[in-house]
């Protein structure tokens, strides 16, 4: 069998290290380029070898997931197993959906892919998978960042400040995207205070008692008083934004670590999505 061997390292030297330094960018592992490329050449080796060989279907998928591991432990250092096996199935995820993206394309344009026939009649350009792996690449490091942007919107807390006759506190909010609450006297949105953050205000300041608010959750139903307040502002991505609201006193925010005020769709929704 006569394998072109240059059409063997271009394709798998530049795929490889695209598909490795993508799982590494999708899961925010660091990873270094000289050890991506060592292991991208370890793919790259075995690549050259494998159509030679002319093992069985079964045990050729064998060597090639055992090859798809050892790169994936060359690639990045894991601080646990657990890092490394995720690590592992998004680099398979990430190879399986180029595959089938090249061959879709193929097929639509009426060109059979054979992986024996591609290294050794050259029935089409390399260029193609790279190209494709590419595009692969855009595609998840896109959203890695748009899933690291979610993440730091929903999961963190953020800055923020409730003005309250002119006096105002620095305070840590948790954005809650099942809080709807909202002041029926005013319709203005409902911040959600804990209780020993409200006791620091009421040492520097008394505020003005606005009414309350009814709140059901999780089969109970109980009332908290709601306080007038100047403005809120939350600090998200770099922004800061005011809003009018009102203020409601709760005993505890459901165990939240750090936080101060419980905020809701009805505050932020339209800034966060």
């Amino acid at each position: 069998m006569t394998v072109y061997i240059e059409y063997a390292i271009a394709d798998n030297l530049l795929i490889d290290y695209l598909l490795l330094k993508e799982s590494a960018l999708f899961l925010k592992i660091k990873a270094k380029r000289y050890t991506v490329f060592l292991s991208a050449l370890t793919g790259t080796a075995f690549a050259v070898l494998f159509p030679v060989l002319g093992m069985p279907k079964l045990t050729g998928f064998i060597l090639k997931i055992a090859c798809a591991a050892l790169m994936c432990f060359i690639a990045a250092k894991h601080r646990s197993f657990a890092d490394y096996f995720r690590y592992f199935n998004v680099f398979l995820l990430s190879t399986f959906i180029l595959g089938g993206a090249v061959i879709g394309v193929l097929y639509l344009f009426g060109i059979n892919y054979s992986e024996n026939a591609y290294y050794q009649a050259k029935v089409f350009p390399v260029g193609i998978s790279v190209f494709f792996s590419y595009l692969v690449f855009l595609g998840v490091k896109a959203t890695a960042k748009r899933i690291a942007e979610s993440a730091i919107t929903v999961c963190s807390l953020f800055d923020c400040e409730i003005s309250v006759r002119s006096r105002s506190f620095k305070l840590k909010a948790f954005y809650d995207s099942g809080n709807f609450l909202i002041d029926g006297k005013s319709g203005l949105p409902i911040v959600l205070v804990e209780k020993r953050a409200f006791e620091k205000m009421t040492k520097a300041v008394e505020p003005k008692k606005h009414g309350e608010i009814i709140v059901n959750s999780a089969g109970s139903r109980f009332s908290l008083p709601t306080y007038k307040i100047d403005f809120v502002k939350i600090k998200i991505k770099d922004e800061t934004h005011a809003k009018d609201a009102v203020m409601a006193v709760s005993g505890n925010l459901s165990g939240i670590s750090g936080a101060d005020v419980l905020i809701g769709k009805p505050l932020v929704g339209g800034i966060i999505w």
